[in-house]
């Protein structure tokens, strides 16, 4: 199964949480992510972060 990579904004929509927070849970690694140029998330490691 091929995971989707979300890049800041399309992760924040995917939570509904703003860019501000969304730094702060990449800052204390709260949230799976990788940066290659900028942040990016894979989806199947925010699903049991939704709200």
């Amino acid at each position: 199964m091929e995971e989707e990579i979300l890049n800041l904004d399309d992760a924040c929509s995917f939570l509904g949480i703003k860019h501000r927070t969304m730094y702060k849970l990449l800052k204390y690694s709260t949230i799976p992510a990788i940066k290659i140029g900028e942040w990016n998330q894979i989806q199947s490691g925010l699903s049991g972060l939704q709200t």
